[in-house]
């Protein structure tokens, strides 16, 4: 199992159930705050998707900048 893998089922075993977030990968506006905000809620980790296909570049700036002030996983 990965890092990732391992961190979801340890919170499934301490939490019983778990809760992802999905931020939308088009709206990307104050994602930083929306990422903080999410965590303190207590998500478990936060999915990076949606229906567009945004440049690659601009997809790792987004989850670049989400890392850097969350400790949550962030999943794609």
């Amino acid at each position: 199992m990965n890092r990732v893998e391992n961190y979801i089922n340890e919170e499934l075993k301490k939490h019983k159930k778990i809760c992802f977030a999905l931020i939308d990968s088009e709206n990307i506006n104050d994602v930083s705050h929306i990422a903080k905000k999410v965590e303190s809620l207590g998500a478990s980790a936060i999915l990076v998707g949606g229906s567009s296909a945004i440049d690659q570049l601009d997809l790792d700036k987004l989850v670049l900048s989400i890392k850097s002030i969350i400790s949550i996983p962030i999943i794609l």
